[in-house]
């Protein structure tokens, strides 16, 4: 997402991703670790931390199902 220039949606997904794992209690994978701290990097000078910070809350809040649609991802 980030790489296409959709830094927003990222945020979106960064913030659900988030949640899912706060709510299972599942740390994040190491593998997974580095592609997250990665594309965090690359949004957040993007859209401003402030901006950053408010979408990857939006992202954490609803349902998946809801948070998918926002951010152009399909199922």
């Amino acid at each position: 997402m980030a790489a296409a220039g959709r830094d927003e949606p990222a945020a979106l997904l960064l913030g659900c991703a988030d949640a899912a794992r706060t709510a299972t209690g599942a740390p994040p994978a190491s593998a997974e670790r580095g592609d997250v701290d990665r594309v965090t990097a690359a949004v957040r000078p993007g859209l401003g931390g402030a901006v950053f910070a408010a979408a990857f809350a939006r992202g954490a809040r609803p349902a998946p199902e809801a948070v998918l649609p926002a951010a152009g991802v399909t199922v």
